[in-house]
């Protein structure tokens, strides 16, 4: 039978083994929370930016006038022509004229590949509570695409800044309606018609502004995501799990604290130089895509 004096150490031991097993578990679990919310985050940016790109070069929807000014077009064609409306060109008539705007592909092809990117990053985070114990590795392999991802965010959110978006098809209706309403002769109906327009107009500009500023604000909420991340995952080993959970949280109040009456130019001025200290920083610098680096603060 053995000393009990010679198996308390080891029963020691083993408790301490389980105990930072359990500790390095629950460390894995608070990292997928952070890398989860970060890919959230990025994803409503991406989807709210692309929305913006999307309205920006959309043709405007066709009135129902002048839809119907196109089919009695076609109608009195068929007719002069002398040939029958077949149930062909009958169906036509009901499909109406579709333009294609080869630029609306391109742009959701490259939306796309942005969703993918951060889907991608979330990804690599699925497994990780199970494989704690062997994760180190895995996490390692995911920094150079947190700080990567978290460049382009505050690229994105300058460039919104610098150049906003358009709601160009109403903005196109609008203007077609402007030149309508130069052409009422009568002086009541002209004037009440430019202050129904004239209300329309500011409208369209208020939603605009909040359209752009919203799109910022998720762009740089999820930069703040994404930079703790990134910070989590450069010292992962050397924070407990107390100090994950704190930057986590620090991280979640910061980007709760982004609303809508944020100083828009202050937040991406912040950012930009919060991406400068990254491109200069001896240990992030090697790690960012040249692609990224030369989108940033270029415009």
């Amino acid at each position: 039978m053995r000393n009990p004096r010679h198996c308390a150490p080891i029963a020691a031991l083993v408790c301490l083994a389980l105990a930072q097993a359990g500790c390095t578990e629950k460390k894995a679990q608070a990292l997928v929370v952070a890398a989860q919310t970060f890919a959230s985050e990025a994803k409503g940016a991406v989807q709210n930016v692309r929305a913006l790109y999307l309205a920006d070069i959309s043709s405007p929807d066709e009135t129902f006038e002048k839809q119907s000014a196109q089919v009695a077009v076609a109608i009195e064609k068929e007719i002069l022509s002398g040939s029958s409306m077949n149930d062909e060109k009958f169906a036509e008539l009901l499909k109406g004229t579709t333009l294609s705007n080869p630029a609306l592909s391109e742009i959701n092809q490259e939306f796309d590949l942005l969703e993918r990117a951060y889907s991608t990053f979330a990804s690599m985070y699925e497994s990780l509570p199970q494989g704690y114990l062997f994760s180190r590795q895995a996490v390692k392999n995911s920094e150079k695409h947190a700080i990567n991802l978290t460049v382009q965010l505050i690229n994105m959110a300058e460039e919104v800044e610098k150049h906003p978006l358009q709601f160009r098809g109403r903005r196109i209706l609008l203007q077609e309606r402007l030149k309508d309403v130069a052409g009422i002769t009568n002086e009541e109906l002209r004037q009440a018609s430019i202050g129904i327009l004239s209300k329309e107009i500011v409208h369209l500009r208020q939603e605009e502004e909040k359209a752009n500023q919203q799109a910022i604000l998720q762009c740089l909420r999820a930069a703040e995501a994404g930079k703790r991340v990134a910070q989590l995952i450069r010292d992962y080993d050397k924070l407990s799990l107390e100090d994950i959970l704190t930057l986590t949280g620090d991280a979640l109040g910061f980007a709760s604290a982004i609303t809508d009456s944020a100083d828009v130019k202050a937040l991406v001025a912040k950012y930009n130089g919060i991406r400068e200290t990254i491109e200069n920083d001896p240990y992030w610098a090697p790690l960012l895509d040249k692609a990224i680096t030369d989108s940033g603060g270029t415009n």
